[in-house]
């Protein structure tokens, strides 16, 4: 069994096993950045220091979301309007092409 034993280290992927686990240790080992600290602390903090900041947060959108919605409410009243004149010409059209076959056809006929 101490053959075996020899072997498995001088194969070539042990080798690389060895140099995987240096590395991660070296990683390991590493500082961590303090903008990814920074990052975590503000997730993880208390939910009632970080509530005020984000009503101000939810009053700015909510205002832009009211602004929206009235651009939406203008549109739509602007679009209803459109289509009653359309309906109103496609009308006056209808009764003015009548009008001319009519006035057509009293003139053929005479």
């Amino acid at each position: 069994m101490a053959e075996d034993e020899g072997l498995k280290a001088t194969r070539p992927e042990d080798a690389d096993d060895g140099m995987l686990s240096e590395a991660a240790r070296g990683v390991i080992r590493q500082d961590a950045d303090p903008r990814l600290d920074a990052h975590l602390a503000r997730m993880l903090s208390d939910a009632e220091a970080v509530g005020p900041r984000r009503r101000a947060g939810n009053e700015a959108v909510e205002a832009d979301l009211a602004a929206v919605r009235a651009e939406i409410e203008t549109a739509r009243q602007e679009a209803l309007a459109a289509r009653e004149r359309i309906r109103l010409l496609t009308r006056l059209l209808a009764v003015a092409i009548v009008a001319i076959v009519g006035l057509v056809a009293l003139v053929v006929l005479r």
